[in-house]
C-alpha cells in the first residue's frame, strides 16, 4: 500500500532498531502503537543483535498484515551521518592536546564506522530477504529517537506541546547511552517550529517517501555529548573490569554500589572524565572524557576492541584505569562510579539550566535507577520525571517509527499502552502446552481449567502466595522492555528475608542483587519516602528508586536493599488480574506488596515459544 498525505490514513510503520545489540520491531497503524518485541524474546539469545526478522513477524502477523502493507520501515539509527562532525572534533583536539591524542580519535571512530557499516548492510539484506523494497526505508537519528520514545508516549500531559512565544518548553529529554550515531546523549526539547532535519541522510533515506507537511512540532537539540566523552563507555569499562559482561551487567554495579565506600574511589573517575567550561559553545559546561597521547591511558580503546573486527588484542589488564581500580574491592569501585555518575549528570544540568518542569530520560544508562532518583530529589524546578520502560537500543524501534508518524501528520497514541505489547495466547494454546508439559513429565502435576471468574482466581492465587508459597503469573501479552511487570513474573511474599535466598538459587541470581517490590497504589504512601500521588505514571514500570518507610523495612524486608531503597511497581486498576492477586493478598494477609521477579533464569530470556 502506499501513503496517502493530507490528513488521510497511513496503514503501517514498522519501526525497527538493528544495532550492534539489542534489535526489536513494533507497529504504529493509522498512529497507534500495537505491538512491540525484542528479538531476544523469540530467539532466546540475551540482547540479539541480528536484523529483527521474528519481531517483525510478529508484529505484522498478530494485525493480520504483511509485508506488502508496509508504508514505512523507520530505523533508530542513521549510520554515518555525522562522520563529518567527528573529524572537526578530532581536528578540535589535536589543536588543543596534539596529534597523539587526535590519532586515538580517529581511530575509534573508523573502527565503530567499520561496525555500522556492516550493521547497515545487515538491515538492507533483511528487507530484501522480506521482500521490502530499501526506497521504503528512513533512518532517523539514534538519540533523536530515544529523546522521541520518551516524549510521544509520556504519561504526563504537554510533554510535546510546543512552548508559547517566548516562554520556555515545558519538557526536556535527556538521552545517554555507550553510543548512537557518533553520540553518547543528548539534551532534546520540543520547539515550535522545524529545527532539524529528522530524516536519515543515507540514499535509502532520500529514496524513501516524503512528507509533504511538517508536524507542529519538532525535535530540537539543547546539547549533545560525544562518544568519545561517553559516561556509557565508562560503565562497560567497568563492569568489564570487575569481572562482568560490559554492555549487559551494568545493572550489577549499582545493586554492589550500596555496599561500598565511593570517598576510597571517586577521585580515580575524576581522574578521567568531568565537565569542561567551554565559553564558546552554546552550551557552556560540556562532558568531557580526559584522552591521552598514551595509549594505554584511554580506556575507551578497550570498548572499540569489543565491537570492532580489527582492534589489536590489548587485555583489560593492560589499561592504566583498570590497574588505578584494581586495588579497591568491587563494592567500593561500584560506589565511586555510581557517586561519580550522579554527581557528573546533576550538576550538568543545573550548571546548564537544562531542568524542565517534566524531565524524561531514555538510553541505556538510564536502566539505573538511582541515577533516576537523583533526576527526581535533586534537580531543581522538577515536577515529574518519567523514564520511558524500554530505556536501551531495543526501544528505538518505538521513537524512530513515532518520529515517521508525526512527520506524515499522524497523531501517537498508544491505545493499550506502552509496555503489554508483546505475544499472547489464547485460551486454546495454554491448554495445550499445559497438557504438553504433562506428556513431557508425568510426575508433574499439570491441571489445565479455564477460569472465567478472575477475582475467585485471584483469591486462590492469593491464598498460596499468604501460605508463603512461590507464584508465576502468567497471562495477558508479553512485557517490552527489560522489566517484568505482573504478565510474565514469579510473585513471591516480602516478609521473609531468608525467601530472596531460594530465589536466588533457583534463578542463579547474584545475591547482592535486590529483588523488586510490586505495591497497591493506596498504599504507596505508606511504603515509600516521597511518594506524591502523581508519580502513578512514573511509577508503573519499575524504572525509579526511592526509599523506603520504616514501616516498609520492618514489614517487607525481603525487597528493602542493604541502602534502604527499593525499586517498586506501583499497581491499580488498569492493571487487571495482576492488581487483583495483590489486592486479594492484601485483603487475606495486610500485607500491601510482594516480590515480583521475571520468570526467566539469569542471562536467558522470557522466549515466546
Amino acid at each position: 500500500s502506499s501513503i496517502v498525505v493530507r490528513g488521510a490514513r497511513m496503514a503501517v510503520v514498522l519501526g525497527i532498531s538493528s544495532g550492534p545489540h539489542d534489535s526489536a520491531a513494533c507497529l504504529i497503524r493509522d498512529g497507534k502503537l500495537l505491538r512491540a518485541a525484542a528479538e531476544e524474546r523469540f530467539t532466546r539469545k540475551k540482547m540479539d543483535g541480528r536484523f529483527p526478522e521474528a519481531s517483525i513477524a510478529f508484529c505484522l502477523e498478530s494485525e493480520g498484515l504483511t509485508v506488502d502493507d508496509v508504508s514505512v520501515v523507520a530505523h533508530g539509527w542513521r549510520f554515518g551521518a555525522a562522520s563529518a562532525d567527528v573529524r572537526r572534533i578530532a581536528q578540535r583536539v589535536a589543536e588543543e592536546r596534539g596529534l597523539g591524542v587526535a590519532k586515538h580519535l580517529l581511530y575509534t571512530a573508523e573502527r565503530f564506522e567499520e561496525v555500522d557499516r556492516n550493521v547497515e548492510q545487515r538491515i538492507y539484506d533483511g528487507l530484501a530477504r522480506l521482500g521490502i523494497p530499501r526506497a521504503r526505508l528512513r533512518m532517523y537519528d539514534h538519540h533523536l529517537c530515544h529523546a522521541a520514545a520518551a516524549l510521544y508516549f509520556c504519561p504526563y500531559p504537554g510533554a510535546t506541546d510546543p512552548p508559547a512565544p517566548g516562554a520556555q518548553e515545558r519538557a526536556c529529554c535527556v538521552t545517554l547511552d555507550g553510543r548512537g550515531d557518533f553520540s553518547a546523549g543528548k539534551v532534546v526539547v520540543v520547539a515550535a517550529t522545524p529545527a532539524v532535519a529528522l530524516g536519515g541522510s543515507s540514499k535509502a533515506a532520500r529514496q524513501a517517501p516524503q512528507p509533504t507537511e511538517a508536524p507542529p512540532e519538532q525535535l530540537r537539540t539543547l546539547d549533545s555529548t560525544t562518544m568519545f566523552d561517553s559516561v556509557g563507555f565508562l560503565w562497560a569499562f567497568v563492569t568489564a573490569a570487575l569481572g562482568f559482561k560490559p554492555f549487559r551487567h551494568e545493572g550489577k554495579l549499582t545493586g554492589l554500589a550500596a555496599r561500598g565506600d565511593a570517598k576510597k574511589t571517586l577521585p580515580i573517575f575524576d581522574s578521567v572524565m568531568g565537565l569542561v567550561q567551554d565559553e564558546g559553545a552554546d552550551t557552556q559546561w560540556q562532558i568531557r572524557t580526559k584522552w591521552h597521547a598514551e595509549e594505554l591511558s584511554n580506556f575507551q580503546l578497550f570498548l572499540v576492541g569489543l565491537e570492532g573486527s580489527h582492534q589489536e588484542q590489548v587485555t583489560i589488564q593492560d589499561f592504566k584505569l583498570f590497574k588505578d581500580l584494581a586495588s579497591h574491592s568491587k563494592e567500593d569501585v561500584a560506589a565511586g562510579l555510581q557517586h561519580f555518575t550522579e554527581r557528573l549528570m546533576i550538576d550538568y544540568m543545573e550548571r546548564n539550566g537544562f531542568s524542565r518542569p517534566l524531565v524524561c530520560l531514555s538510553g541505556g544508562v538510564f536502566a539505573n535507577v538511582r541515577l533516576n532518583m537523583r533526576f527526581r530529589t535533586e534537580l531543581s524546578n522538577v515536577d515529574h520525571v518519567f523514564v520511558y520502560p524500554s530505556m536501551g537500543d531495543g526501544g528505538l524501534c518505538v521513537g524512530a517509527a513515532a518520529l515517521a508518524t508525526r512527520e506524515f501528520g499522524q497523531v501517537v497514541a498508544a491505545p493499550q499502552g506502552i509496555v503489554f505489547l508483546g505475544p499472547e495466547f489464547e485460551a486454546g494454546e495454554v491448554r495445550a502446552a499445559v497438557e504438553a508439559l504433562q506428556m513431557r513429565n508425568p510426575r508433574s502435576i499439570a491441571i489445565s481449567e479455564e477460569v472465567l471468574d478472575t477475582s475467585a482466581f485471584a483469591r486462590a492465587v492469593a491464598s498460596h502466595l499468604a501460605a508463603g508459597r512461590i507464584v508465576g503469573l502468567f497471562w495477558g501479552a508479553m512485557e517490552f522492555g527489560p522489566r517484568s511487570l505482573g504478565h510474565r513474573s514469579l510473585l513471591a511474599p516480602a516478609t521473609d528475608p531468608a525467601i530472596t535466598e531460594l530465589l536466588n538459587g533457583r534463578l542463579r541470581r547474584s545475591d547482592f542483587m535486590p529483588f523488586a517490590p510490586v505495591t497497591l497504589r493506596a498504599k504507596a504512601g505508606e511504603a515509600y519516602m516521597g511518594w506524591r500521588a502523581e508519580d502513578l505514571e512514573a511509577g508503573r514500570h519499575m524504572t525509579m528508586c526511592y526509599e523506603v518507610t520504616p514501616e516498609m523495612r520492618s514489614l517487607c524486608p525481603a525487597v528493602v536493599h542493604v541502602d534502604g531503597t527499593a525499586r517498586p511497581q506501583v499497581v491499580d486498576e488498569r492493571d487487571g488480574l495482576y492488581f487483583q492477586v495483590l489486592e486479594a493478598y492484601f485483603e487475606e494477609s495486610g500485607v500491601h506488596t510482594l516480590i515480583n521477579t521475571s520468570f526467566n533464569l539469569h542471562e536467558d530470556p522470557v522466549r515466546k515459544l
